[in-house]
């Protein structure tokens, strides 16, 4: 990332909470200078990750963050004039002032791009998207679908950072001071054009206005990278930045539906993240961010460049926190329709890369109705920080107040950082300043909270921090059978609830230690359905207590059901667990345990033990607002029929197989729990491995699983218009519209028959068992399963991910020409896609033989002793496409 300099910012080395939190909202103001523009006279080079960009000629205005006292229109000019003579000085402790320097936006200009992509196949994909889906010609992107540059011409972008290069590169090359002022620019060249600078005007209020929409938040990072660096973290606390630039040429449609190609998707995003609170697998990623033709934001990734790993493989940011032990307290309280909860939450996070002076936690909510009130944080020593809230998205107050108890004895004193007076003050988030919401947004958090904890001394690598928060909530409760006579009330409940905040810039899922107390009034008929190995329940003072300790390995999916059941325990078995059910028949209670034993024994005939001493069965409906169907840390959810969302949407669920869902869920307990997949990227393997083994599991009971596969074939075989939907299963958590037809049903037919029919049965299920086995209770990504299939196989099999898993693209047509002498049949097989390799069988007289295609076109030639009275193009469905033709010369 870019380097740094140290700021000129009038701020205590020891800040109180007050001075901090003054400077923090001060500075994440972003404003644009036009009376400081600057000409290119020169050529300019900004480079990060896998883009450059050169401007060879235009106009570069300047972008600071924060503001100058008491800022107005009338005297800006007076005030930059002052500071420019050194006639204006900063009043010590004074945090508004304290404008500073932070990109520019360029505009009127003439230069290009650069893009190298970091991930293989992204080249391959974007290249084929051009050409199949825009009708480029193939001969002009080959070079990118086989890994060079993606070149063109950019005439208008900006750049942010906190980079002293970049201010350097500002100011240009005539600037005779040593150390560079950006209040000090002199205007020189020849001057802009009419409307450049107007221009340069109106894309910094859309793009703000669109990183707005999509909750990005560029001036959170600068004001966190620039505090960082006053208190002397510089390059080891990780920084952020935003390249944006306006192709010239049409991006074209993204998405993955077969849609007339809206106009104007033309602005590329370069987002730099070496904290990794973007995304935690990289620490840039390349997207299309700006809007389709309704003005609906959109924001599509392209690909990214991902940090290093860990030694699992696993890729880390340089800085960020890691939860390790949590403690959550839960008081419910029944109504008719839904159920206020109100709760505490005491978590221990732990910095890794440190130093680390900011992170943020999001709180989980459930219901339509939000109320959360936060206390703030304390460290390990007793010392209470700052804790802000940003981000919400519902018109609610924050409240902040005092610490931790510091003898918790759950908490140790290995810190010792400086103290920090306790503070109390409230926020309020303006409804009228909510940002409009695509649905689409891969970055969308609209259910959550998002609480910025700032400390007043780093911390170094593998310090920790405690945080204690309070919010409450409102759970949805009802569950209604749809039945031939009308709706039927059946036993009240609730489905999975999140329960413990997550650290983010850590994972999608952070796996807890972790204790839970709910509470709830003895004379309701309410009860929890908790994860745990260790369980319990009393009475007292007129509650019902439960308690639940999960500490033997950490949980993930550490959520909780809430209903009026009637709990039924049966004791662990041999190689079984201990099976608790909470169903509103006892009976099925008792046929669910019987189901769950049988599926988990089968299941261990090709994977290590179920993990945990105790499953959980529940019953709950399937679409209760932010309800949905998880195997949580050994919870199971099931459902009796469809139902309908009586509280929230009005919607009808879609009939599901409930046996073959069962069987998924119960799979969940290895593929999502025993083994972890806590990035949005690597997070398909969970739903299509726990699909693939529940096909297996249903075939051997009854049979239907190759019935199933070709329904799922037939879903993504049907389309033949532009653009082909994409099935890339890596992106399948960004933003995919068709996200559940992805993992569900394409990604259990890569794996299940295209795979396991290239590889064999034998080598499919010993990659999987040595998986499990030894990545037990860590994170696992996609490239670690191609690898442990290689491993059995002795395939490589680089190509099959690249082509099936990482693009995702389905051919339209795959066509066979053969012909026939005495002695050889020779052919050769071409399809729609411009680029990249994949095989497709092709049987001879009953003889099956793989011929690989490369760049659209493959080679048939084989040997034969006799005349050849049929050859077959993949009779098998071992590759999918819309269309097989066969034709002999």
């Amino acid at each position: 990332m870019f380097g740094w300099t140290l700021l000129t910012l009038a701020l205590a080395a020891k800040p109180s909470a007050e001075q901090l939190e003054a400077e923090w909202v001060a500075v994440q103001h972003l404003e644009l200078d036009t009376e400081r523009y600057r000409i290119v006279q020169q050529p300019i080079e900004v480079h990060d990750g896998p883009v450059t960009l050169t401007l060879t000629s235009g106009v570069m205005v300047p972008v600071f963050s924060g503001h100058f006292a008491n800022d107005r229109k009338a005297d800006r000019k007076a005030k930059a004039d002052a500071w420019k003579q050194g006639s204006y000085v900063m009043s010590d402790g004074d945090t508004e002032d304290d404008r500073e320097f932070v990109g520019f936006v360029f505009t009127a200009a003439k230069g290009t791009y650069s893009v190298n992509f970091p991930e293989r196949a992204q080249g391959m994909v974007w290249a084929t998207h051009q050409v199949r889906d825009l009708h480029a010609d193939a001969h002009d992107w080959r070079h990118v679908a086989h890994g060079e540059a993606w070149t063109g011409p950019i005439g208008e972008g900006l750049v942010l950072s906190i980079d002293p290069e970049l201010q350097r590169k500002f100011l240009g090359p005539s600037t005779p001071d040593i150390e560079p002022d950006p209040f000090d620019i002199v205007v020189y060249g020849e001057k802009p054009r009419p409307g450049a600078l107007l221009r340069a005007k109106t894309i910094f209020q859309a793009r703000r206005q669109l990183w707005t929409e999509v909750q990005l938040a560029p001036g959170r990072w600068m004001a966190q990278d620039r505090l960082a660096e006053v208190r002397g973290l510089g390059d080891e606390s990780g920084a952020h930045g935003l390249i944006e630039f306006r192709t010239e040429t049409e991006l074209g449609k993204m998405g993955f539906t077969a849609t007339t190609q809206p106009k104007g998707l033309r602005w590329l995003s370069l987002l730099i993240d070496e904290r990794g609170e973007l995304d935690p697998r990289k620490r840039s990623i390349l997207t299309v961010l700006d809007r389709d033709t309704v003005s609906e934001p959109v924001i599509a990734p392209l690909s990214g460049q991902v940090f290093d790993v860990d030694e699992f493989g696993v890729p880390r940011a340089t800085t960020r926190i890691v939860g390790d032990q949590a403690q959550v307290r839960i008081v419910a309280v029944p109504r008719a329709s839904d159920i206020p909860v109100t709760f505490e939450a005491d978590l221990r996070l732990t910095a890794t890369g440190g130093p680390m002076q900011w992170f943020a936690l999001s709180l989980p909510r459930a219901g339509d109705r939000l109320n959360f009130t936060v206390k703030g944080a304390t460290l390990v020593d007793g010392t209470s920080v700052l804790s802000h809230v940003s981000n919400v998205t519902f018109d609610r107050s924050f409240q902040l107040t005092g610490p931790v108890d510091p003898n918790d004895e759950r908490l140790d004193n290995t810190n010792t950082l400086d103290p920090n007076q306790d503070r109390t003050a409230q926020f309020q988030y303006d409804q009228a300043k909510q940002p409009k919401i695509s649905q689409n947004d891969p970055y969308l958090r609209r259910d959550e909270a998002r609480i910025t904890i700032a400390l007043p001394k780093p911390l170094a690598d593998g310090e920790s921090v405690v945080i204690h928060v309070e919010w409450r909530d409102i759970w949805p409760y009802g569950n209604m059978e749809v039945t031939p006579y009308g709706f039927m009330d059946l036993i009240p409940g609730t489905g999975m609830q999140r329960v413990f905040p997550r650290p983010e810039g850590t994972t999608a899922v952070n796996p807890w230690r972790f204790n839970i107390v709910a509470m709830t009034p003895s004379d309701r008929p309410l009860v929890f359905a908790l994860p745990g190995d260790e369980v319990s329940q009393r009475e007292e003072d007129g509650w019902r207590i439960q308690t639940a300790k999960g500490g033997v390995h950490p949980g993930a999916f550490t959520e909780v059901a809430a209903s009026a059941w009637k709990p039924r325990f049966a004791p662990a078995a041999a190689g079984m667990p201990a099976i608790d059910t909470y169903v509103s028949n006892p009976k099925e209670g008792v046929v669910l345990a019987s189901q769950f034993r049988q599926i988990s024994n089968f299941y261990q005939g090709y994977l290590p033990p179920y993990p945990w001493p105790r499953q959980v069965i529940f019953e709950a409906p399937s679409e209760l607002s932010e309800y949905h169907w998880l195997a949580g840390h050994n919870l199971t959810q099931v459902m009796r029929t469809s139902v309908m969302d009586a509280t929230a949407r009005g919607k009808f669920s879609e009939q599901i197989d409930p046996a073959k869902l069962f069987a998924h869920s119960v799979a969940r307990h290895w593929w999502g729990q025993l083994v972890q997949f806590p990035h949005a990227e690597d997070f398909w393997m969970s739903e299509s491995l726990s699909e693939s083994f529940a096909c297996a599991y249903l075939d051997a009971i009854h049979g239907g699983c190759d019935a199933l596969l070709d329904r799922y074939a037939d879903n993504w075989e049907r389309f033949d218009s532009t653009p082909t939907p994409r099935a890339s299963l890596t992106q399948a958590y960004s933003g995919q519209p068709n996200q559940g037809a992805v993992v569900y049903d394409y990604g259990t037919y890569v794996m299940h028959r295209m795979l396991k029919g290239r590889i064999g049965n034998q080598a499919y299920h010993q990659a999987l068992d040595l998986l499990a086995r030894e990545h037990a209770y860590q994170s696992v990504t996609t490239e670690h399963l191609k690898n442990y299939f290689s491993l059995t196989s002795g395939q490589d099999l680089a190509d099959f991910f690249d082509f099936w898993v990482y693009a995702g693209f389905v051919p339209r047509q795959i066509r066979l020409v053969w012909s026939s002498d005495a002695g050889t049949v020779s052919g050769e097989v071409t399809t729609d896609l411009p680029f990249g390799t994949f095989d497709v069988q092709v049987v001879v007289d009953g003889a099956p033989i793989w011929v690989t295609v490369v760049d659209g076109v493959g080679q048939l030639e084989v040997p034969t002793k006799q005349p050849v009275q049929e050859v077959l193009l993949d009779p098998n469905r071992l590759t999918l496409t819309s269309r097989r033709i066969v034709n002999r010369r």
